[in-house]
């Protein structure tokens, strides 16, 4: 398959609840400890930058591979990081070209028990509704996407990048 460059892929249940879980304690456990904060004008909440939770770069690779066959172009991973989202956060649109080689973009759902947190896409008039474990790939340097305002609760994510193999 060669999805044209306007097209999200969602692929339901990519990480299963216990799975999503685990991700979601090791966020809260580790965040203290190794969280970054990035406080600039396309986001502004915490993360942890590439975790040591062998979960999250198992699920990182699968991802690559998913998104290789969807797209028709060998990808491999290249950042992965454990977001998390406070009420009221919020990410304007952009595109993903913080690093110079990103070219496709996934999302992870960790959680659905908040309300807000939709990832949009103004350009094809599509946003993604979080569902856990749902995984959403797009091509993050062509199509320009952001995250509507997490109403209330808290939205974790899996952020995963991508660059030619």
């Amino acid at each position: 398959m060669n999805a044209p460059q306007t097209t999200i892929i969602r692929h339901e249940r990519f990480l299963r609840p216990e799975q999503c879980a685990e991700l979601i304690a090791y966020t809260v456990d580790n965040l203290p400890l190794e969280a970054v904060h990035a406080p600039d004008t396309i986001f502004s909440g915490l993360y942890i930058d590439r975790p040591a939770a062998p979960l999250a770069l198992l699920a990182g690779q699968r991802a690559a591979t998913l998104l290789s066959l969807a797209f028709g172009a060998k990808l491999k991973l290249e950042v992965h990081q454990l977001v998390l989202w406070p009420q009221g956060m919020e990410q304007k649109v952009h595109i993903d070209k913080r690093r110079e080689a990103t070219t496709h973009a996934a999302i992870v759902y960790l959680n659905d028990d908040f309300s807000g947190g939709e990832t949009y896409f103004p350009d094809i008039a599509d946003e993604v509704r979080p569902q856990r474990g749902l995984l959403a790939g797009f091509p993050g340097r062509a199509l320009p996407h952001g995250v509507r305002k997490v109403e209330r609760g808290t939205r974790h994510t899996l952020a995963l990048w991508f660059v030619p193999a």
